[in-house]
């Protein structure tokens, strides 16, 4: 229950839940389609269609909006995004005649991935560890929640996160159905119901998010592997129960792609309306695979000195060789280093005396992460840290299953200190999430909680830099690409000041006189006979000018801070406007 009260606040307090019109986002407008027996969601205009190269960002104009990542084809936008969730939850809810809010279906799939995460992870360790304590069994569970990197997808509950959270949902719930079935200690025989069950979610797993094909053909495989000592008589009829769904599933999705596309294995993602022209982009392309596999498995954050204290990469980027085009990489931590107890199951190898079946569960678990991890990293040109959510579970429960079953004392305490690790890293990420709508959303909020956990930043100021310190500047122009692991900070910044204001965050340690200091240049554009002024607001109110008459300054201001998070606000203000809007460059902006 506590996991759900966090998954519902964590997505609702970036986006609230609502039932009105519009709430239910792009698979509302999927459903109100095949309510009308449509598989298009509309005609796209003609404005789009008659474009030399619609797929060309240069030419569509569409940026960020109601058409952007929709697929154009044959003078129609669809949705690449699977249909399952439309199918199950959006259509009843407008055949009763309201809008299902797709925030409350992100945390409602999500809930339901966790639940049959955590049944899974119980069946698994009641067959092969039951003598498990209950104390470890309540940890892994926690691990789980926290680590399954959940919490920080869903903090931005758009559709992309329908599909992805559905998916798991249906992937976690198909595993469970047929594990559960078929590693029964009490010599019960399968139940083909249970099997035809966990092969029609498998079957909705594929059908809210493709890539789980690789989920449902290893669990599918895992399933015939554990049945191989069912009696002869009744081998055809579970076999039966546990294909037969899946492919009718699996038949209806290849119609649907079929007569939208013309290609049964075709979502829409080779003709997306994208924020490049993924008409001249490879994709699945092997040379992906090495910046995807840093990014995906291997990647640390990068820890700052401000709440919630954990940065995801990049920067710093991928210290290998990049790929011609390989520019769309989102922020991405690895999942070993985010999860470090998942090392565990490098022992696995090693060990001689070990069960079959556990054996071919663990392997099967791997496989399938595996499998997903590199279908990610090659499917286009970069990365994005939800699409972990796909392989992150399958991975936890059998490093999980092997840490209940391990008796030595420093296994064990290993295995709580990464536990810890793992749960605080998933936890502090579940505040940002990607682009940080948290913030956006209720930046009072955001500002309570940094100053509530600036104990915590004065220590961490302390530790790192012995005194004062720039925790963040909060401009569009600050310049973060040399930011490194052992930066901690926004000390030493470059930043271009446009008309607008910008927040700079101090960390006192203790009160006392800090000097802000850079070196002040003159935008090229402002005129030479125009008085430009540093303008410096206080937290405590005061505004101070600094004048800065040469195309060259050296800035070094002196002001009393109290201890804590303190933010000043600096604003560039000339006597005459420019013509371009760069009023001001400060470069190595930083305290003393």
């Amino acid at each position: 229950m506590l996991f759900c009260a966090f998954y519902v606040w964590t997505a609702s307090s970036s986006v609230p839940i609502r039932f009105t019109s519009g709430a239910d986002g792009l698979y509302g407008r999927m459903a109100d389609a095949f309510l009308h027996g449509r598989l298009s969601l509309a005609d796209a205009p003609d404005s789009l269609v008659n474009l030399g190269n619609p797929y060309d960002p240069a030419e569509n104009q569409i940026g960020t909006g109601s058409l952007h990542d929709l697929s154009l084809y044959d003078g129609k936008l669809y949705a690449y995004w699977g249909p399952a969730p439309a199918v199950l939850l959006f259509l009843p809810a407008r055949l009763l005649g309201f809008a299902f809010s797709q925030t409350l279906a992100i945390a409602l799939f999500a809930t339901l991935a966790l639940l049959f995460s955590t049944l899974l992870l119980l069946s698994v360790q009641r067959r092969f560890a039951p003598h498990a304590a209950t104390w470890k069994v309540n940890a892994s569970i926690v691990l789980l929640g926290f680590a399954n990197v959940l919490p920080y997808t869903i903090r931005r509950p758009d559709k992309y996160e329908v599909a992805i959270s559905a998916g798991l949902c249906f992937a976690m719930l198909g595993a469970w159905l047929l594990l559960g079935a078929l590693l029964r200690q009490d010599g019960e025989r399968p139940s083909a119901r249970r099997l035809a069950l966990g092969s029609l979610a498998l079957g909705l797993a594929v059908a809210s998010r493709p890539s789980h094909v690789l989920t449902a053909a290893g669990l599918i495989a895992l399933s015939a592997w554990l049945l191989r000592g069912a009696p002869r008589e009744r081998r055809r009829a579970l076999a039966a129960a546990l294909l037969a769904p899946i492919a009718v599933v699996g038949a209806f999705l290849a119609a649907y792609n079929d007569a939208r596309f013309g290609s049964i294995t075709e979502f829409g993602l080779s003709y997306q309306l994208a924020g490049v022209d993924v008409t001249a982009r490879d994709a699945f392309s092997l040379s992906y695979l090495p910046p995807g596999l840093w990014y995906y498995l291997a990647a640390p954050p990068r820890l700052s000195v401000l709440f919630p204290f954990v940065l995801l990469p990049p920067p710093p980027a991928y210290p290998g060789h990049v790929p011609p085009l390989y520019d769309g990489v989102e922020p991405t931590g690895g999942i070993f280093v985010l999860a470090p107890l998942l090392l565990i199951l490098l022992a696995v190898p090693f060990r001689r005396r070990i069960d079959p079946d556990l054996r071919a569960v663990l392997a099967t678990f791997v496989l399938i992460a595996i499998g997903l991890v590199v279908v990610a990293a090659i499917a286009f040109w970069g990365a994005t840290m939800r699409y972990e959510v796909d392989f992150a579970s399958f991975l936890l429960i059998p490093a999980l299953v092997v840490w209940l079953r391990a008796r030595r004392r420093w296994v064990t305490i290993l295995g709580v200190a990464a536990i810890v690790w793992g749960s605080m890293i998933g936890l502090a990420l579940s505040f940002s999430g990607q682009n940080q709508p948290l913030r956006g959303t209720h930046p009072k909020l955001w500002d309570a909680l940094t100053r509530d956990f600036s104990p915590v930043s004065r220590a961490a100021t302390w530790v790192t830099s012995g005194g004062p310190t720039i925790g963040e500047v909060a401009a569009i122009g600050a310049q973060r690409g040399d930011r490194s692991y052992t930066t901690f900070d926004d000390q030493g910044i470059d930043v271009l000041m446009f008309p607008n204001p910008i927040g700079v965050k101090i960390v006192m340690p203790s009160a006392g006189d800090v000097h802000l200091k850079a070196t002040a240049i003159r935008g090229s554009d402002v005129p030479a006979r125009s008085r430009l002024n540093l303008l410096i607001r206080l937290p405590d109110g005061r505004v101070g000018s600094e004048p800065l008459p040469k195309a060259t300054n050296e800035l070094d201001v002196t002001f009393r801070l109290r201890r804590g998070v303190q933010q000043v606000l600096l604003l560039a203000k000339p006597s005459a406007q420019p013509t371009k809007p760069i009023l001001l460059i400060l470069k190595d902006l930083r305290v003393e």
